[in-house]
């Protein structure tokens, strides 16, 4: 029977959003030079990099979050202080416990669990953190919480294969019948195709795939609507 996996940041919801209000509120006075989807893609970006730095020990767990945002000013040309950056990392916090969920998706995880298919969710981050995410968007509701995987709870993390085969052994889904939806290509479409798995990549951003890998998703969707209809094909509706 086939199982489908669900990232939270930015396929769940909508991770612009509190980032958004965390710019107006803390670079009030020039928000509106502020380029801010080039900012949000660049800390995208540089959350992978960290991610991966402190997961090898390279980086203390504190500094991250300052790091990533005062790197994405840099991808930008601009400059921002840790003071600023840290200023920043709070309002985003906050916001963040904020989040709701796209609408699109809570139709989705209806539909799915009115017919009884398994599903669970794969996240990267520290897992209080990643919790308070879950708690935020009501996931539990859906997921139950044997099903929930985060890597800083698990002690693997996408794109490693381990993480992916953990999850086989603590659900009992095999590869074959394993879908995986998340947005971020190297971490999310990378990990779930190197571990055999089925990929839906979420791209509302249409980020174009990455030249330096062979590695295509099994599926692509730009909105939520695009990604309903891919669901439930595979599932046979």
């Amino acid at each position: 029977m086939v199982q489908i996996f669900f990232d939270i940041d930015d396929t769940l919801y909508d991770q612009m959003v509190p980032f958004d209000r965390a710019c107006r509120s803390v670079f009030a006075a020039s928000y509106s030079r502020l380029d801010v989807e080039k900012l949000f893609v660049n800390s995208r970006a540089r959350s992978d990099e960290v991610f991966r730095m402190v997961s090898r020990g390279e980086m203390e767990p504190g500094e991250m979050y300052a790091y990533r945002i005062q790197m994405a000013f840099v991808d930008c040309r601009s400059y921002i202080s840790k003071q600023e950056a840290m200023a920043f990392q709070r309002a985003y916090a906050k916001n963040q416990a904020e989040i709701t969920l796209q609408p699109g998706i809570v139709t989705l995880l209806d539909e799915l669990a009115s017919r009884k298919v398994a599903m669970g969710i794969i996240t990267n981050g520290p897992g209080a953190h990643q919790m308070r995410k879950v708690k935020a968007l009501g996931l539990e509701k859906w997921f139950d919480k044997d099903r929930i995987f985060i890597s800083g709870e698990v002690g693997c993390a996408k794109p490693d294969v381990e993480i992916f085969r953990l999850v086989q052994e603590k659900t009992g889904v095999q590869a074959g019948e394993a879908v995986f939806v998340g947005d971020a290509f190297p971490i999310d479409v990378v990990g779930a195709k190197g571990a055999g798995w089925r990929s839906v990549w979420i791209n509302r951003r249409k980020n174009p795939i990455p030249e330096n890998t062979m590695v295509r998703p099994d599926f692509a969707a730009e909105d939520d609507g695009a990604l309903e209809k891919i669901i439930m094909a595979i599932i046979g509706r």
